[in-house]
């Protein structure tokens, strides 16, 4: 494997440890967070989803596989869209935006999360330019090494520096 590769995929394999850490506070794995971040993105807290797939870029087995899991502990529930019946429409519970909010509130509001990543990227990790320069470059390079790759999975979260803390609306961000 090349060295370039090799780096991306253990700096993968290290956030998600990370993410694990922190997210099992409120009972959820990574991969449960951006389930139910791209569900809860907008009120009000419906996808299709056949839309969650595309959006987190992965198979529609995986995505399947997911929400039964989510479904049986209760976080999202599950219809036939009676507009197309090939379509199901996902749709967040009270407990599953509580987790979600929760999470939401403890790793992105308060910054922790932007702290962790301002700390490995930046040695100036005080310096809010010098983070915002060079966490900018490290994410334009990584959107065109997906790009030539033919990733096309569409999930983005909002968290930037300056982006106000604490602020919740009628949204999970």
């Amino acid at each position: 494997m090349h060295a370039i590769l090799f780096s991306i995929k253990r700096a993968f394999h290290t956030s998600v440890r990370v993410g694990r850490g922190w997210l099992g506070g409120v009972g959820l794995t990574p991969a449960r967070f951006d389930m139910l971040a791209v569900i809860g993105r907008h009120p009000p807290h419906r996808r299709l989803q056949s839309d969650v797939r595309h959006a987190l870029g992965v198979t529609a087995a995986t995505v399947s596989r997911m929400l039964r899991s989510l479904e049986e502990l209760g976080l999202v529930t599950r219809e036939q869209d009676f507009t197309d019946r090939r379509q199901r429409i996902v749709s967040l519970t009270r407990e599953g935006i509580r987790r979600l909010r929760c999470a939401v509130r403890g790793l992105i509001d308060t910054g922790a999360v932007q702290l962790a990543i301002d700390t490995a990227i930046v040695h100036r990790w005080y310096d809010p330019a010098a983070c915002l320069a060079k966490g900018t470059m490290f994410e334009e390079l990584l959107r065109r090494l997906r790009r030539d790759f033919g990733d096309n999975a569409l999930l983005s979260y909002p968290w930037r520096p300056g982006r106000a803390i604490g602020k919740m609306t009628d949204s999970i961000w």
